[in-house]
């Protein structure tokens, strides 16, 4: 499993979607949209098939996800790390509240809210809050997959 450390380049990425992101307005709007549409389905995957299934699915091959102060790499890795962490009684809602398109509305970033769910050991309710930002980047086959999360 490749693990790194959220970088410079990384994190000056997630920036130049928004200074980047003066475009027409049809072309943002569209893809706008799409990315409210996938965000919508990534929710309801996760409800219906779990977290670890729905953060592989919709990764790009090279995308990287951050967990616990540290990168996990790679689709693969993504997998590997989610299988380790099988929880059948944690539930993610999330939805975004901005999403920025960049000017060739290729890219994209969404940012909101989420609360994960599960139980302790004795069995009572755990509920955790705070906020998501994911990029996205329409894949060649024209599907859009996150490539940081």
């Amino acid at each position: 499993m490749k693990i790194c450390t959220p970088c410079a380049p990384c994190i000056f990425g997630l920036f130049l979607i928004y200074f980047s992101s003066c475009t027409a307005p049809e072309t943002t709007s569209s893809a706008k949209e799409e990315i409210e549409q996938i965000e919508s389905e990534f929710a309801k995957m996760a409800s219906d098939k779990g977290i670890g299934k729905v953060f592989e699915w919709f990764a790009a091959d090279d995308a990287i996800i951050i967990r616990g102060g540290k990168g996990i790499v790679g689709k693969d890795s993504i997998r590997i790390y989610h299988e380790a962490r099988v929880d059948p009684n944690a539930k993610l809602d999330w939805y975004p509240t901005r999403i920025k398109v960049s000017a060739s509305g290729d890219m994209a970033h969404s940012y909101g809210n989420y609360t994960y769910q599960t139980l302790d050991s004795a069995g009572n309710p755990v509920k955790s809050s705070g906020n998501f930002s994911t990029v996205w980047q329409r894949q060649k086959d024209g599907n859009w997959r996150y490539i940081f999360d």
